[in-house]
């Protein structure tokens, strides 16, 4: 099974000059992951993920059996999706961290072709809260044109913040950038 890669990636080769990368740990660190020698295939699972937002988007508020069904189907492929963005970041690969399901997951609509999915992921003992935004030059476009993916919180350790039920993570949920444990945005070249 091939490793889910981010989205936007595979028609445009990625490099350092085209990727912002952030964390609040270490910005090179990041950003050197992403090298210029790197030219990813695109992923089945990409194009899933961007099939299903706008499916999403075209269905009415009214249409709350087949909201919900899309919003299942967008969690079971975003377990899959995380876990390939956690192999591709030092702070989660060194760490071990990966995905073992979403939940809570809630869509919105941005403006400009843009969607934000925000939720929590069930990692190792525990669950994490994430924010993905997804940017689409056009619509019903399967490529984006930029992704922001935010992970996690810190404890005082400076490790990843680990929150023993689903529901306790939203008392906590980071007000600011600076207050995820991983913020990562990707373009294609």
């Amino acid at each position: 099974m091939p490793v889910p890669r981010p989205l936007g990636w595979g028609r445009h080769p990625c490099s350092p000059t085209g990727h912002v990368a952030v964390s609040a740990h270490n910005p090179e660190q990041v950003r050197s992951n992403f090298s210029e020698k790197r030219t990813p295939t695109r992923d089945s699972t990409e194009d899933a993920i961007s099939t299903e937002l706008w499916k999403w988007a075209r269905l009415s508020d009214t249409c709350i059996d087949e909201r919900q069904s899309a919003e299942a189907r967008l969690a079971l492929l975003l377990e899959y999706y995380l876990c390939g963005l956690f192999l591709l970041i030092p702070f989660t690969r060194d760490r071990g961290i990966w995905c073992d399901g979403v939940v809570d997951l809630c869509l919105k609509r941005l403006p400009r072709g843009s969607f934000l999915l925000k939720g929590a992921a069930y990692c190792p003992d525990a669950v994490s809260p994430f924010e993905l935004e997804l940017h689409f030059a056009n619509r019903l476009d399967l490529q984006t044109n930029r992704m922001v993916l935010r992970f996690g919180t810190l404890n005082h350790a400076g490790e990843l913040r680990r929150f023993p039920g689903h529901d306790k993570y939203q008392r906590h949920w980071p007000q600011s950038v600076d207050d995820w444990a991983v913020h990562v945005e990707l373009t294609p070249e």
